[in-house]
């Protein structure tokens, strides 16, 4: 991770930031906040960048999230079959 997105996400990960995020109906005003505190650290990023890119984080993790789970509820059942069978039912040399 580049030393601008640990920024944002820091930023972004702000207990006042989330209080306000979490109590908006339009966050405009919230992401105004986080380009003028990333331009505080020399990231300089409008508002819509920043939420652009918040988007896009915030939709990777829910993917890699989502498929993590699936892995892990496909390697349950497989063994739960395999235990089901005889060791010998899966081989197929």
């Amino acid at each position: 991770m580049d030393a601008e997105t640990k920024a944002l996400l820091t930023i972004w990960g702000m207990e006042l930031v989330q209080k306000l995020l979490a109590k908006a109906t339009r966050n405009k005003n919230i992401y105004e906040i986080v380009s003028k505190e990333l331009s505080k650290v020399g990231v300089e990023r409008n508002w819509k960048q920043c939420q652009d890119c918040i988007k896009n984080l915030l939709a990777k993790y829910r993917k890699t999230s989502l498929r993590s789970k699936e892995n892990q509820l496909c390697h349950y059942h497989s063994a739960q079959i395999k235990s089901s069978y005889p060791s010998n039912s899966f081989d197929y040399s």
